[in-house]
């Protein structure tokens, strides 16, 4: 059945997002100003500067120029553009005629030239505003919020609106007393300054959550899903698994990309970790730390081989009927699935997050021992007794990562390969779960790697039998810093854009119009497709390393004596 005939209908539909928009504003403020403080705030024409308005949703009313900061304290146009999108919808339900006129008077306030002086609503404009709109709130059960509270405006003197009946824009008290203009600018006493400064903070804490979640998006309470885009959350909202960024034909192809390419890491990963099991005296210190690499990227490999071919969406996604649906009888929507509320999900997001931190910590450990063998002359069994502080340290620091973000909640769907990871739509998390930690382990261990090098090429001098090691050494080590450094500028980039594409993406499906979108133009709005194949590419060659570095003739000859040829009878 399609979705559009089981929604309910528009006009409901669209009074029923704003209210959830108010309920969500409401239930962030502190408290409201009072009408002297409001006043004050605007009377510091010293700070006012007229500019054009450039917010297309009020660019045709009767007036042109506004300033800032607006009663909402924003800044500048942009941050008011923003706050206009999270009113859409109650725009386009016209349950009020001075519905824009009012919205636009609150973020993009009308300012007078020649006083530079900007004008917020007038009183009479809100409760027209509230009178035609608040019985369809209080259907839902809803009431007028403390944030549009009409007490806040001015009845008369510096205000403006339009005259009811009319779209011809109507000021009072235009003209100004000298009394008055000996007001402008006049300074506030410290308790002044502390009461704006409140004012202000509280007016920002009301800002933090004015975009709607749209109605096919919303999820249950119990879900604790949301939305962040910028400084923007969006609670109880999903995001869907097709078509936010990627296309389903990408998708696929990446699924299939990422089975085939894991496929390849999990052989070798395997054989070699089998091999340490059947003879592990034949693996000493420094070079049995690569087969613990190779133990945690043989698990990370596996979990990305089942996404591909076994758990296809069930893992990464969830498909539930839209709440806008009446009787949950609706076509489902695919969901990117968040929080640890799935068993599997976590499960998954445990195996590629923690082995592939307990990789990179491995990393760390394989070039201290190896600064310690090659620098330090340290014998293999003095290096081996110290395995316990390289457990320790290998298993223990991606436990505690692992734990502080299980505990958050802060896992997600990864579309592209099936699996479930962090910092999926927050940047914030990217950076601090996966940025930093990857560069940090990066660098300590190209130092280590480093000063090993520059020792095994002395002792290389005087004793050629180690050439060959040093060789491998060499390879191994420039392999894989390659990889990551790979892997740390995949990272970064997804740090520095995925705000913006967030927006785009938000801005798309609110209807917004292009001068509305929220990201700047500069900048790329589109992830790109090439760049996330990359980062899975990178993953699995980084896999395979161990494999090469320990594969040789008697790697096969311990599988040989285990498996003898038979003579034929």
């Amino acid at each position: 059945m399609p979705m559009s005939r089981c929604l309910m209908p528009y006009q409901t539909l669209v009074n029923y997002s704003f209210l959830v928009s108010l309920m969500i504003l409401c239930k962030h403020v502190v408290s409201s100003p009072s009408i002297t403080s409001f006043r004050r705030h605007w009377l510091r024409a010293n700070l006012i500067q007229c500019e054009p308005i450039a917010i297309s949703l009020c660019q045709d009313l009767p007036y042109n120029q506004t300033g800032f900061p607006n009663p909402l304290n924003d800044q500048n146009q942009q941050a008011a553009r923003v706050g206009l999108h999270g009113f859409l919808l109650l725009i386009e339900s016209q349950c009020s005629p001075y519905g824009r006129f009012f919205l636009c008077l609150l973020y993009t306030p009308a300012c007078n030239e020649e006083y530079s002086l900007v004008l917020p609503p007038c009183r009479k404009v809100c409760e027209r505003v509230q009178e035609d709109c608040e019985d369809t709130m209080n259907s839902f059960g809803f009431k007028w919020p403390e944030f549009l509270s009409c007490k806040r405006f001015p009845t008369s003197g510096l205000c403006t609106g339009p005259k009811m009946g009319t779209d011809r824009l109507t000021t009072h008290s235009s003209h100004f007393s000298e009394a008055e203009k000996r007001t402008f600018p006049q300074t506030t006493s410290s308790q002044d300054t502390t009461t704006t400064t409140n004012d202000n903070n509280n007016n920002t804490k009301q800002h933090q959550h004015q975009l709607l979640c749209p109605p096919e998006l919303r999820t249950p309470d119990k879900l604790n899903y949301k939305l962040i885009i910028g400084s923007f959350i969006i609670p109880d909202c999903g995001a869907p698994c097709i078509g936010m960024f990627f296309t389903e034909s990408q998708v696929q192809f990446a699924r299939l990309f990422n089975g085939i390419l894991s496929s390849f890491a999990l052989i070798p990963c395997f054989f070699v970790t089998v091999t340490f099991l059947i003879n592990i005296q034949r693996f000493q210190y420094p070079q049995r730390v690569v087969l613990f690499q190779s133990f945690c990227y043989s698990l990370v490999s596996l979990n990305y081989y089942l996404a591909a071919f076994f758990y296809r969406d069930t893992v990464a996604c969830i498909d539930m009927a839209p709440l806008s649906c009446p009787n949950q009888t609706c076509q489902l929507v695919s969901l990117v699935r968040q929080g640890t509320k799935n068993g599997i999900c976590t499960l998954s997001f445990i195996l590629v997050y923690f082995f592939s931190m307990a990789a990179s910590v491995w990393s760390v450990i394989f070039g201290l021992v190896w600064f310690l063998a090659a620098t330090k002359k340290w014998c293999s069994e003095a290096i081996e007794a110290k395995y316990l502080y390289y457990h320790s340290i290998s298993w223990g620091l991606p436990i505690l990562q692992t734990s502080i973000l299980l505990n958050y909640g802060y896992i997600g769907g990864d579309v592209l390969s099936g699996v479930c990871q962090t910092g999926l739509f927050n940047t914030t998390v990217l950076i601090a779960s996966l940025l930093l930690p990857h560069t940090l382990y990066f660098l300590v261990s190209l130092i280590f790697r480093l000063t090993a090098f520059i020792s095994l090429i002395r002792i290389s001098k005087t004793n050629g039998r180690i050439r060959d090691l040093l060789r491998k050494f060499r390879f191994f080590s420039v392999v894989s810093a390659t990889c990551v450094s790979i892997t740390i500028s995949c990272l970064f980039y997804e740090s520095l854009y995925k705000d913006q594409w967030l927006s785009t993406w938000y801005s798309r499906i609110s209807n917004a119009t292009e001068q509305d979108t929220l990201p700047s133009p500069d900048h790329p709005q589109q992830p790109s497709f090439v760049v996330f194949l990359l980062k899975y590419t990178v993953l699995y060659i980084h896999a395979l390393l161990p494999a090469m570095f320990l594969a040789n003739s008697k790697t096969f000859l311990t599988w040989t004596e285990i498996c003898p040829d038979r003579a034929p009878p």
